[in-house]
This record gives C-alpha cells, structure tokens and sequence, in this order.
C-alpha cells in the first residue's frame, strides 16, 4: 500500500514539473490527447479567458471538427465571437448549439447578452427567461434580467431578480452592487449601503460597488464617509473620473460648512 502512494506522489510531482502554470497544462494535454475534443475545448476556454481570442477560435474550431456535434464548443465559439465583435457568427454558434440542446440554459443566458449588446432588450429579456425556467437557480441569468428590469425603469422587478440572484449565489458581488444600485435609484440609502459593502466584502477592489456607496454616502449627507471612501477608490484607481469629480464636490462641500462654522 505504502508502495502505491509514493508511486502516485511521485507522478504528481512530475505532473507539476510539466504544468508549471495553467497555460502549459491545457496545452500539454491538447499535445498529448490530440483526439480528444474536450481538450481542444479546454484550451480554447483557457485561450479565450487570457485575451488570446484568435487563438481560442482555432481551438474550439478543432474540438468541433473532431466532434461536430459538441454543443459546448458552439456555445464557447460564440461567447469568443461576440467578444470579438462578430455578433452574427456568435448568434449562428448558439442557434447551432440549441438545435442540438434547446434547453441549454447557458446558451440561453448567452445568447441574451448578446441581443442587449445590439440593443434587443425584449428578446434579452426572452432568452434570460428561458435560461431560468431551464436552470432555476441560474445566478447568472438573475442578474441579467434584473439589469435589464433596472434599465426600464422596473424597480421592484429588478429588485426581486437581484435577490434572487443572491439566492442561487450569495456570494455573487455583482448581484450585491446591482441591488444596492437599484436601492439607491429609490432613495432607500441605507439599504444600498448595505449592499454596496455585501458586494466589496467579496470583493475589496470593486470600484463600482465603492463609487455608488460613497454617492450614498453623499445623499446620506454622511459627507466624511463620501469621501473616505471616494479616497479608497483613488488608492485603486488614481484617475477615476467620477471619483475625481465627486471628491472635489465633498470637499467644497466640507470646505462651506467649515467657512460658516
């Protein structure tokens, strides 16, 4: 038995010689497992996650020619043209993949970000649906259609998705910025702060989520807290233009009332 394991040790350590990082592992499988099209399709995700989008083409196109029928690597072709720009090839790639899974809830989600990106907000708002009725707690899909509620002016709609969003996902930090948003956009200030600090506790260099809870701050009239945290902004991005802009407001602000004290 004790011979086993060290005989699985030792191919670990040789296996983390050859992968010394991410890229070198997918590639090393792609090379070694030349007929395997999950490989190909890991490697284009692993390409395209990097900005190498030519590249992460190549590879999706490979895993397809190996297995034409692989409703993944339409779906992950499609998210890699639509970062490219190349909507009508994106749309061609999802069609392609729900005629072989219709009820592929990604492929759903995907395709909708894809109709807000040419300002087809109704048909967004279609395919976020059908991505939810195929996966309920679909985080990801929550959140888009509470974007797109928020957009159109359905506030309690969208507050109902965000929440929903937190449900399937609690620590999602963009569904806890967007809620916040969508708070603030009612004047419930108390409750966007609170969302708005849920969100940087999982992520401590979310400048959005800071930028809207130091303009809570400010409606707040909490004109010290605005500005401590327009400050931690400006530690994470020294030319935020907004921060920039509403810092100087604060200070003026606080300048005034120091004048008439």
């Amino acid at each position: 038995m004790s011979g086993t394991v060290i005989l699985f040790s030792i191919k670990t350590l040789n296996r983390n010689k050859v992968w010394e990082s991410q890229s070198a592992l997918w590639e090393n499988t792609a090379k070694t497992s030349p007929d395997s099209f999950k490989a190909h399709n890991n490697l284009g995700n692993f390409y395209r996650d990097s900005g190498r989008l030519d590249e992460a083409i190549d590879e999706f196109h490979h895993a397809l020619r190996l297995f034409e029928n692989y409703a993944e690597a339409h779906n992950n072709l499609g998210i890699t043209y639509r970062k490219k720009g190349m909507h009508e090839e994106a749309y061609n790639e999802y069609q392609k993949a729900l005629q072989l899974n219709p009820d592929y809830p990604d492929v759903h989600n995907n395709l909708g970000v894809l109709y807000t990106k040419i300002n087809r907000s109704d048909l967004a708002m279609e395919e976020f649906k059908r991505a939810i009725k195929s996966k309920q707690m679909y985080s990801d899909a929550h959140n888009n259609l509470g974007i797109l509620y928020a957009y159109t002016g359905e506030l309690d709609l969208a507050i109902e998705s965000f929440k929903n969003a937190i449900s399937s996902r609690p620590d999602h930090p963009d569904a806890y910025a967007n809620l916040g948003t969508a708070y603030l956009k009612k004047g419930m200030y108390d409750e966007a702060i609170q969302q708005f600090l849920k969100a940087i506790s999982y992520d401590n260099q979310y400048v959005k989520a800071y930028y809207y809870l130091s303009t809570a701050y400010w409606n707040k009239g909490q004109y010290e807290k605005a500005a401590e945290t327009c400050r931690r902004i400006l530690s994470i991005d020294p030319t935020h233009g907004d921060t920039l802009t509403l810092l100087n407001t604060i200070e003026q602000r606080q300048g005034r009332t120091q004048t008439a004290q």
